[in-house]
């Protein structure tokens, strides 16, 4: 069973034609979300990003599309389903047909949920093995900001780990410096400083990246958001990135250099405790 545009349909329902735009010219963004418990513990952030999306393409929204109302929705896939815990996708795309000219401004809404493979935010004690895509440079802009259905960067980036037998890679911007990874925003921790890049630099601005920001004093540490060089993760005490789902996953080889992930691993433990308890 999914949500689409205020009504629970069978997954199977045909819901894209051949005039969507989504489809056609990736005229859409979309969310991934934790779901745990009877909570999104990240929604608002969740939701801010796809408004700012929906502005940014300028989609006109509906005025009750407010929290309460989405948390209504995933509690009652989650019941359906018989979930405690689930990665829950919202994407939203402008209805109606066009060529590049939209007809319309109004968006359609559907919303899926997907058990998860393993308890979320325990990624922390394996390997991951990391370096640097170079080949498809994101452009630093408002759009690319958002987690939109033009995702081509991502895909060929994981095309490209997958070849080179690496966990995850940070993708550059047309500034050389670096953007994000596949699915996640990069951090650097030195003593008690986290640094992580600005809220534009072509990556996506990440929901866990921005509950961090502003949780990092609470947990102990200062502050840096600034431009981060391809090279600067080498001089770093530990490497690390963080997403909605996985929360925090610590890198343990960038290149060819090795890193020690106690200090990840223990800031994972203190954010499950500020975030869930």
């Amino acid at each position: 069973m999914v949500y689409f545009n205020g009504s629970y349909i069978d997954a199977t329902t045909g819901i894209v034609d051949v005039q969507n735009r989504a489809f056609k010219y990736g005229d859409a963004v979309f969310e991934s979300c934790l779901y745990t418990n009877g909570q999104a513990p990240l929604l608002s952030y969740n939701l801010a990003r796809l408004f700012r999306g929906c502005a940014i393409l300028q989609m006109e929204i509906p005025p009750f599309w407010q929290v309460d109302f989405f948390n209504a929705i995933l509690h009652e896939l989650a019941v359906h389903h018989g979930l405690q815990t689930a990665r829950i996708k919202i994407t939203v795309w402008r209805s109606g047909a066009g060529l590049y000219r939209p007809q319309k401004h109004t968006a359609d809404l559907l919303i899926e949920i997907f058990p998860l493979d393993q308890p979320p935010f325990t990624m922390a004690a394996r390997n991951y093995v990391v370096d640097v895509y170079r080949e498809y440079p994101k452009l630093i802009h408002p759009v690319s900001s958002c987690k939109t259905a033009n995702a081509l960067p991502y895909v060929l980036a994981a095309l490209y780990a997958e070849k080179n037998a690496l966990d995850d890679v940070f993708l550059i911007n047309t500034e050389s410096t670096l953007a994000d990874a596949i699915s996640s925003n990069i951090w650097l921790l030195n003593g008690h400083t986290l640094t992580t890049t600005p809220e534009l630099n072509g990556g996506v601005r990440g929901t866990m990246q921005e509950w961090l920001c502003d949780h990092a004093s609470d947990l102990g540490f200062n502050l840096q958001r600034k431009p981060i060089e391809p090279d600067e993760p080498l001089d770093a005490e530990a490497i690390f990135v963080t997403n909605a789902i996985q929360g925090l996953i610590p890198v343990t080889q960038y290149r060819q250099h090795t890193f020690e992930n106690k200090k990840p691993i223990q800031l994972l433990s203190d954010i499950r405790s500020l975030l869930f308890d």
